[in-house]
């Protein structure tokens, strides 16, 4: 009698099993042992992720997904098509037992990240001893971008997770009914985070490829096919029409495809892998490591699957770069934690195992170490822009003051609507989109109050009255989308309506200013009684005098070439408790030429108050 031919495992005098789902991740002696560290290290996943969960959204994107279970709209981007069906399915199972939705997303995403410790290791045993398997799995879930994002309402951790215990599936052999669950696992990570359609088909495509006879697929098959349309149709349902729904992922792809190349610039230091990765030498090692890996894999399990591992890589890298904001690190988790599994391929073929299992440990702390400090920030404040919605709200509820509010900042302020809404506290101000979006419909007739993450776009508050938020960490700021992160609530800022261009700092000093055109208009917050306006303002050099009206009527006038002064417009101009339309009337605009093709017309310095 021939014995068994001596497999990967044995070759590698490894005993451990090949079970996803299993407490032996070490093959640690005895049995106890191996559980007690196993244990130990989900333990410290748990810790790391309940513990420090972030102390409200840190995107908009986070609040589109919780607005969206409160009051789905996907024309509106609650959530933004294409609806990611079983990400608010989850969502909605869980709204029950959680405070607000935000907080139901957050927890899913860490219960995914805690969990992935199994698949990770799972795939890493196929081609590495296991305690060199289970490092590496721990200390990737450790890389910053992995960790800062693990308790966050995204959908990216949670389709990594599920698509994570498939590609472990396919590793290990799809006999018997695994070839219906690995199908089934990899529609669910597509029905959490739908873009990831082209990593999870080749996925799908290289297990299916091992699958004898084709057939046992079948069930698969269909069960993913009946998930996929039972969700497009909730999702139509929900929507209210086919029409609806349809139109709105057309508009979202045209706009999406219009930001990346409008909006996506930045050079290798800027891309978001890199920036979760923790830097470029870091990222530089990562990637040797993984290409080395892939290497191993092919010799050690099967060149074809090494194939499967090296172009599933090489789409998600493209999908970052080219088809979705590269800068952003988030986008980069599938990327980081697929590479865990080739770490420890690449590892254990370089040193022993308790010394490769020792330098990804000691990776995997530095790692650690050096996010501790970014999670903890985001665990303890809030974001900035996030901060300034909360606060004019709370001005607007207690003094029934009008809200402008920025296009940017709205998803945070239409989730807290709605969140106030569902408690019965429907808000009895009204609110109004800042009138340099190009949605905006209406302004403000009374006092109202401003929140925006452009502060440098306005003119501080005639009044003084203004709360500025904290701009984030240094370490924490790489890690964020570099949005919302320095905001303002104010009153009494006067709002350019239509005619200025964006301010720019005064050529030596920091003062700041506005060029406008002809019929340039600011709104005015209603002035205290008696108050006049001091409008700190120059013509653009030229013969046609500039004249200044208030609600249409003339209020001051201006020779095409009076110097910059600050002039008064009296009280008697302004009507109490009401805003007022100061418009600068030109009958002339010019061009300073120089290839500035822009017809200018005053140039703005500021207002204030002049109190009698």
């Amino acid at each position: 009698m021939t014995s068994a031919p001596p497999t990967a495992e044995t070759q590698r005098a490894v005993s451990y099993t090949a079970r996803i789902w299993t407490l032996h991740l070490w093959g640690a002696r005895p049995s106890g042992l191996d559980v007690a560290l196993s244990l130990a290290a989900f333990a410290l996943l748990v810790v790391s992720r309940f513990a420090l969960l972030p102390s409200g959204p840190w995107e908009w994107d986070e609040t589109l997904f919780a607005r969206g279970l409160l009051r789905f709209d996907l024309p509106s981007h609650f959530p933004h098509p294409p609806g990611f069906p079983l990400w608010m399915a989850l969502g909605r199972l869980v709204l029950p037992f959680v405070p607000d939705p935000l907080r139901g997303f957050q927890l899913l995403s860490a219960v995914a990240s805690c969990l992935s410790l199994f698949p990770l290791t799972a795939l890493g045993r196929r081609a590495a001893p296991a305690p060199v398997a289970a490092t590496a799995a721990l200390a990737v879930l450790f890389v910053p971008g992995v960790w800062l994002h693990a308790g966050r309402g995204f959908t990216d951790t949670a389709a990594t997770f599920v698509a994570l215990w498939a590609a472990a599936l396919a590793a290990w052999g799809l006999e018997g009914k695994r070839a219906t669950a690995f199908t089934a696992l990899v529609t669910a990570a597509f029905l959490v985070r739908p873009i990831l359609l082209p990593p999870l088909g080749l996925l799908w495509l290289a297990g299916a490829l091992t699958v004898r006879p084709r057939r046992r697929l079948l069930p698969g098959v269909l069960l993913g096919a009946a998930a996929t349309v039972s969700a497009v149709i909730g999702l139509v349902v929900a929507q209210g029409s086919w029409k609806g729904f349809a139109s709105a992922f057309a508009t979202h792809a045209a706009t999406h495809a219009r930001n990346l190349v409008e909006h996506n610039p930045g050079g290798v230091l800027d891309l978001g892998v890199v920036k979760g990765f923790g830097g470029p030498w870091f990222t530089a090692g990562a990637a040797a490591l993984t290409l080395l890996g892939v290497v191993v894999w092919a010799r050690r399990v099967s060149r074809r699957s090494a194939a499967a591992w090296l172009v599933i890589l090489a789409i998600i890298s493209i999908q970052l770069v080219w088809f979705q904001n590269r800068r952003f690190p988030r986008y980069a988790v599938p990327l980081q934690e697929a590479a865990a599994p080739l770490l420890a391929a690449a590892a254990s073929s370089l040193a022993p195992p308790a010394v490769a299992a020792g330098g990804l440990a000691a990776l995997g702390a530095s790692w650690l170490l050096g996010t501790y400090g970014p999670v903890t920030e985001q665990h303890r404040t809030h974001l900035p822009g996030w901060d300034a919605v909360q606060a004019a709200v709370r001005v607007s509820k207690q003094t029934g003051e009008e809200l402008v509010i920025e296009p940017g900042l709205y998803p945070f302020l239409s989730y807290q609507e709605e969140l106030d809404r569902s408690a019965g506290r429907a808000w009895k101000f009204a609110w109004h989109l800042a009138p340099a979006s190009p949605d905006s419909r209406s302004l403000p007739a009374g006092p109202y109050v401003l929140a925006t993450e452009y502060p440098f776009h306005y003119f501080g508050s005639l009044s003084g009255r203004e709360q500025r938020f904290g701009i984030v960490s240094e370490a924490l700021r790489p890690l964020t989308q570099g949005r919302f992160l320095n905001a303002i609530e104010a009153t009494d800022v006067a709002l350019p309506i239509r005619g200025w261009w964006l301010p720019e700092a005064g050529p030596r000093t920091a003062e700041k200013f506005m060029w406008g055109g002809p019929d340039a208009e600011v709104l005015v917050p209603p002035l205290p009684p008696g108050a006049r306006l001091l409008v700190d303002v120059v013509p653009y050099p030229g013969n046609a005098p500039l004249e200044l009206l208030v609600d249409g009527a003339p209020a001051l006038t201006l020779a095409g070439d009076s110097p910059r002064a600050p002039h008064e417009i009296d009280a008697r101009f302004f009507h109490p408790g009401r805003t007022s339309h100061l418009v600068f009337r030109r009958a002339e605009a010019y061009s300073p030429g120089s290839g500035d093709p822009r017809k200018l017309s005053v140039q703005l310095w500021g207002m204030r108050l002049s109190k009698p």
